[in-house]
């Protein structure tokens, strides 16, 4: 998955205005020590990334919902944004296909 710029730098807007921008990684040499201490597991509390923690965690909600298809390339070969997946997600359908699944799974229904 790949962030579409927007919603990237509403992201990164979004950790300078509550004041943790402070804590964002200032290079990729810099994120990628964090991260090999983190897996590890010898990071410390200096070692906290509020942008590329917040960006994981949108992708991995993203995931849960839409599985492995936010993996596959869209029509234009770009990766899905996980943002965009979000607020497309039609969140009321499905908890009602999942009703309807559980009703068919007590043999409610056919």
């Amino acid at each position: 998955m790949n962030m579409c710029k927007e919603h990237w730098d509403k992201l990164i807007e979004s950790i300078d205005t509550r004041g943790l921008g402070k804590f964002v990684a200032n290079n990729g040499q810099e994120l990628t020590e964090h991260t090999v201490r983190e897996l590890k597991g010898e990071n410390t509390v200096m070692d906290f990334e509020p942008l590329m923690g917040s960006a994981m965690c949108l992708s991995r909600l993203a995931m849960s919902i839409g599985g492995l298809a936010l993996m596959t390339p869209n029509e234009g070969g770009k990766m899905p944004c996980p943002v965009c997946f979000l607020q497309s997600f039609d969140y009321v359908s499905a908890a009602a296909d999942g009703a309807l699944a559980e009703a068919k799974d007590r043999g409610l229904m056919d």
